[in-house]
C-alpha cells in the first residue's frame, strides 16, 4: 500500500511538472510574440516619423521657394527656419505636459499632482540629454 502511494505521488508529480513545462512553454512564447508585436511597433512608428519629416522638409522647401522666387517675398530663410523650430518645442513641451498631465491624472488624486514640477524635471532631462542634437542643429543652421 506504502508502494502504491509512493508511485501515485510520482505520477501526479511528473503530471504537475509537465503541466507546469507546458505553461512554462506557453509563457515563452507570449513573451516572444509580445516582444516581436513591440519591434513591429517600434519599427513601424520609425517609419511613420522619417515619412513625417520628410513630407515637412519637402513642403517646407516648395514653399520657401515658390514664395521668394514667385511671389518675390523677401526675408531670411533662416529665420523661417529658426521659427518653425521653435515651434516644434513648444509643441513638443505642450504634448509632453499633456502625456505627464494624463499619467499623473490616472495615478495621483486631485490634491497631489504637480504636473508643472513634473513638465520641467522632464524638460529639463531632455534638454541636458541632447548634446548630440544641439550640435547636428548648429551645423544644420
Amino acid at each position: 500500500d506504502t508502494n502504491n502511494n509512493t508511485n501515485n505521488a510520482k505520477n501526479n508529480n511528473a503530471t504537475t511538472s509537465k503541466g507546469h513545462g507546458h505553461q512554462q512553454v506557453k509563457l515563452q512564447f507570449r513573451l516572444q510574440s509580445l516582444r516581436l508585436w513591440i519591434r513591429q511597433s517600434l519599427c513601424s512608428m520609425k517609419i511613420l516619423v522619417l515619412l513625417v519629416l520628410c513630407f515637412q522638409n519637402s513642403l517646407f522647401t516648395l514653399l520657401r521657394r515658390y514664395s521668394q522666387g514667385v511671389l518675390k517675398e523677401t526675408y531670411s530663410k533662416y529665420e523661417v527656419l529658426l521659427v518653425g523650430e521653435v515651434i516644434k518645442m513648444l509643441y513638443s513641451a505642450y504634448m509632453i505636459r499633456g502625456t505627464l498631465l494624463l499619467n499623473t491624472a490616472q495615478s495621483l488624486p486631485l490634491q497631489q499632482q504637480d504636473s508643472s514640477l513634473s513638465l520641467k524635471k522632464r524638460l529639463y532631462f531632455i534638454i541636458s540629454k541632447s548634446h548630440k542634437m544641439l550640435v547636428l542643429a548648429l551645423i544644420y543652421g
